[in-house]
């Protein structure tokens, strides 16, 4: 039977009609996205209460504190585009389904994703507001100790360059895995339930914990799993998910003081309720804080090319130099832009949140 008009026109392209509503339903969806605070991925509190493991500044002198504090203000960031939504999406599916198969396997000591838990594990330090969460820690069964593993997607021609040892982890990466393990070997060790006859850790999304194996009660015992001391970056290929490399490094006490201390820093600029800037120059191009706004031989790593808030960074770096000193947050050119975004944003607010939410927290033994 052969094609109706219309059906060859679909096949000639000249109708679309479910293509322009997905595109239109991610613009909708990036919209409702910029009117909320940002929620972050399976953690009970909002992303603009605290400082993140995620942008730990460790040893980078080109950590930015000026992101960090727009970010603790909840200024709305630009709408993502399609690609880099879906990508980020499905990074995380991929994360998920990996986590899970430790888990269900007994080889998981940090929370379960969904739907066998709720929020991933979060660690804390209190002093210097800092969260951060874990992909997973992991068990080998036939040892007693943890090892972070923080999940993250590649193109396959990126994990074919690792193969062949053309090509390392992303910096910002590292930072990210060497806070988690620092954090998580601070807090010690854990008390789990555990089969003695395989070493794999209970199954604990039922009532009572389970032996992943024996499917039951009899075989556990309760063991201490001692902190982990190293961890590794797995990258996984986007285009064929069983194509993997990974990146051990070990704790680090020296990162994780250095970053404190400009963490610190960073704390005291928001308590004082001013934007970071150290440098004041009124020559074309100056930088806040002496850098380049893109990549340079004076600045080869510069955070600021692709950051979301450049915009605005420039608006509040202008008022900076134009007074000669470090402008308020209320005078921040971001408020203005949450404001048309969110007619009722208002910066006290964000801060009453972020002082409730640290109020309530205990400092982390370490």
């Amino acid at each position: 039977m052969g094609l109706s008009r219309v059906e060859a026109w679909s096949r000639w392209g000249l109708i679309r009609e479910i293509e322009p509503l997905t595109q239109s339903a991610y613009e909708f969806f990036e919209w409702l996205q910029q009117r909320n605070s940002n929620i972050g991925e399976s953690v009970e509190d909002d992303w603009h209460l605290s400082f993140h493991g995620s942008q730990f500044p460790g040893d980078n002198p080109y950590a930015c504190p000026r992101k960090a504090i727009y970010q603790m203000m909840d200024i709305p960031r630009m709408p993502f585009s399609r690609t880099s939504r879906a990508i980020m999406e499905a990074g995380k599916d991929i994360e998920n389904r990996i986590v899970i198969k430790w888990y269900l396997a007994g080889y998981l000591l940090s929370a379960p994703p969904p739907p066998f838990g709720k929020y991933q594990t979060v660690y804390e330090d209190v002093d210097h507001m800092l969260t951060s969460t874990v992909d997973a820690i992991v068990v080998h069964p036939k040892q007693n100790f943890g090892k972070v593993v923080e999940v993250k997607t590649k193109y396959r021609d990126d994990i074919d360059k690792m193969l062949k040892l053309c090509k390392g982890p992303d910096p910002a990466h590292i930072g990210q895995l060497k806070c988690q393990i620092g954090l998580a070997h601070e807090e010690g060790p854990k008390l789990v339930k555990r089969c003695y006859n395989t070493g794999r850790l209970a199954l604990t999304h039922l009532d009572d914990p389970i032996c992943p194996q024996h499917f039951g009660m009899d075989c556990l015992r309760e063991v201490e799993i001692a902190s982990p001391d190293y961890g590794f970056i797995k990258y996984v290929s986007r285009d064929k998910p069983d194509d993997t490399w990974e990146f051990m490094y070990e704790y680090d006490s020296n990162f994780m003081e250095v970053g404190r201390t400009q963490l610190s820093a960073w704390k005291d600029w928001w308590n004082a309720e001013r934007l970071p800037q150290t440098g004041f120059s009124d020559k074309r191009f100056s930088h806040p804080f002496d850098w380049t706004w893109t990549k340079s031989k004076k600045c080869p790593d510069s955070p600021c090319q692709y950051c979301e808030y450049g915009d605005i960074c420039r608006e509040d770096h202008k008022l900076a130099v134009a007074t000669g000193k470090p402008i308020l947050l209320a005078d921040s050119a971001g408020i203005g832009v949450a404001n048309e975004i969110r007619p009722d944003y208002e910066l006290n607010l964000v801060q009453m949140a972020v002082e409730k939410r640290w109020s309530k927290s205990q400092p982390v033994k370490s």
